[in-house]
């Protein structure tokens, strides 16, 4: 990530200042429990639309998850089209390798027009 881009991240965390700092940021993970709550008629679904799985090599999530998170992944989402991770990115991909993310998402969207 440039530093210009990161100027620009931290002016829009720290645009309303005070108490409310990075208050965006922070929301998505103050509600994971309400999410959980609200989605959980859902939790055993399969995902039937067509889709990507794209993540950073880096990603502290992916060493977070089972071995075998894919694999059930793909037992979840019969249409998974594409699994990606791409080298040297870690959990924020598409700022860290924008090129890469870019051409993986390409790639996805090529598979819809047949």
């Amino acid at each position: 990530m440039s530093s210009e881009d990161m100027d620009t991240y931290v002016a829009e965390f720290t645009r309303q200042g005070g108490d409310k700092t990075f208050i965006g940021g922070l929301n998505s993970y103050r509600v994971a429990d309400r999410n959980w709550e609200l989605g959980a008629k859902w939790a055993d679904s399969d995902i039937t639309v067509p889709t990507a799985f794209i993540a950073g090599s880096f990603d502290p999530v992916l060493k977070m998850i089972r071995p075998d998170a894919i694999d059930i992944m793909r037992s979840h989402t019969p249409d998974l089209r594409q699994v990606t991770i791409i080298p040297d990115a870690g959990h924020f991909v598409q700022q860290e390798q924008p090129e890469a993310t870019n051409a993986a998402i390409l790639s996805f969207l090529e598979t819809l027009k047949s």
